[in-house]
């Protein structure tokens, strides 16, 4: 039986292997998926996020009614399958689980998913350590006192992503099929894009915005015009939001 360590990348995991052997650990392959061995301890390292979320196959029409996409239900898919066989694999021979991931919110969540995968193969015991800094005086201090996932963190991070999910694909298929921009052409839009054209809505069309009589209308930025459609009563304003847009989100 092994100590399996998961770290959030495989220079992480090779980092921590060479500090916790004291230069021992030899690189080894579990499934495919990169490994460090020593004294029956396995560091796998992921490449940050190996699942993402998204909606059911059926959900790819365009067709859907907004409405009902925001409520549909959420599926879990993997994004790196030879890390996920790796850690499924991995997993089989442990009976011990240390999660190494970064120390953040999405850390966490990076963590919580590589337990969830580790999970439907056995139910292994796990812990989690925590460390600011790659160093030997760190990372053994956080493996001598390991405590437990933050469920509450990573859950966060995850209703982060549900959001974007969410969010992002409604907003792209109302801006797209609005702006008439379909198929390859269509609009990526998202949280960050929707407050951004808020904000143009509510202080350029402000009243004092509306007692100019001269107007100018953004050019060269289809997807800005798609979310903002009324020509700006400043030249300089529209000119400096349409670079910054052009530069800031797509180019």
């Amino acid at each position: 039986m092994t100590h399996l360590v998961v770290t959030e990348k495989d220079i992480a995991a090779k980092r921590i292997a060479e500090i916790l052997s004291d230069g021992a650990a030899s690189p080894t392959k579990v499934a495919s998926a990169n490994a460090y061995r020593f004294n029956g301890t396995v560091v796998l390292g992921l490449r940050g996020h190996i699942v993402k979320l998204d909606f059911p196959d059926e959900y790819r029409d365009w067709k859907i009614n907004l409405h009902e996409l925001v409520r549909a239900d959420i599926i879990t898919v993997p994004t790196h399958k030879t890390i996920v066989a790796g850690l499924k694999r991995a997993a089989k021979d442990a009976d011990r689980v240390t999660i190494a991931t970064d120390f953040d919110t999405e850390g966490e969540l990076i963590g919580l998913e590589a337990c969830t995968i580790i999970k439907s193969v056995k139910d292994v015991a796990v812990d989690r350590v925590r460390f600011s800094a790659m160093t030997p005086i760190e990372v053994k201090r956080a493996f001598r006192s390991p405590t437990k996932i933050d469920l509450n963190l990573a859950r966060s991070g995850e209703a982060r992503q549900a959001v974007d999910l969410i969010w992002g694909a409604a907003l792209t298929r109302f801006i797209s099929t609005a702006a008439k921009r379909l198929g390859n052409s269509f609009l990526s839009a998202g949280r960050v894009h929707a407050r951004f054209a808020h904000l143009l809505k509510s202080t350029l069309t402000s009243p004092a915005q509306e007692r100019h009589g001269k107007r100018w209308t953004l050019s060269g930025a289809p997807r800005l015009r798609a979310l903002y459609l009324q020509p700006l009563s400043d030249s300089e304003t529209a000119s400096y939001l349409q670079e910054e847009y052009r530069v800031r989100h797509w180019r």
